[in-house]
């Protein structure tokens, strides 16, 4: 038998062989990015906060967490021992407001 038939052979067996593993990894790959997606995740995000209690609450104690945490910050500029105190209608609010986000964020 010539010795380039049975590399042929080989080979293709080989190709044979390792192709569907490629395949399979290939589209495990484009699955995974395409599950990844803001689209995606967000239709999936939707669909937990609608469906799973669970993940409600969770959501639910992340966000009270934060606007507690702000009210406090709030309480705390209001309560200073500069005597200033916060008028909704002057810029002082907005100057709080600002401080209090970029302590936060």
């Amino acid at each position: 038998m010539d010795t380039n038939a049975i590399i042929n052979a080989a080979m293709q067996q080989l190709v044979d062989t390792v192709s569907d593993e490629v395949i399979r990894k290939l589209k495990a790959e484009g699955s995974a990015e395409a599950t990844l997606a803001p689209e995606t995740l967000a239709a999936s995000l939707l669909h937990l906060l609608e469906f799973d209690a669970d993940i409600r609450e969770a959501v639910r104690d992340c966000t009270d967490e934060k606007f507690n945490h702000v009210d406090r910050r709030f309480d705390e500029l209001e309560n200073s021992d500069n005597g200033n105190h916060i008028d909704a209608d002057n810029s002082d609010f907005d100057n709080a407001v600002m401080q209090v986000l970029r302590n936060n964020i």
